[in-house]
C-alpha cells in the first residue's frame, strides 16, 4: 500500500516538535500529523540514541492543502511562532524516526 507523502514539515526552535503535512497516494486528500521529540533515558543506555520522536496526534482528512493547514495553524499555534522552521520539502516517510 503507497505511503502519503510528506508535503510541508513545521518544526519549533527547540526542535521539540514537529508537524507533518501530508498528501493522500491519490493525491485527492490531506492530513497532518503531530510529533514530539522524547529525550533518552540515562537507563537506556544508549539503546535509542539521543531519544525518538512519538506520534502526538493525526487530523481528519481535508480535501485542500489550504483546508488541512489552516487546520493545522488552529490546532497547533506553535506553527505560527516567528521562529518556527519550515521544510518546503521534507526528506522523510513513514518511517522517520531520526532528527
Amino acid at each position: 500500500m503507497p505511503n502519503w507523502a510528506p508535503i510541508r514539515r513545521y518544526r519549533d526552535a527547540a526542535d521539540r516538535r514537529r508537524l507533518d503535512l501530508h498528501r493522500s497516494p491519490d493525491g485527492q486528500l490531506y492530513r497532518h500529523r503531530a510529533f514530539f521529540w522524547v529525550d533518552a533515558a540515562p537507563e537506556d543506555e544508549g539503546a535509542i540514541g539521543a531519544g525518538y520522536w512519538t506520534e502526538g496526534g493525526m487530523s481528519g482528512y481535508f480535501s485542500t492543502f489550504a483546508e488541512c493547514e489552516q487546520d493545522a495553524r488552529g490546532e497547533h499555534s506553535w506553527i505560527n511562532a516567528r521562529d518556527t522552521r519550515l521544510d518546503a520539502q521534507p526528506d522523510m516517510d513513514e518511517a522517520d524516526c531520526g532528527r
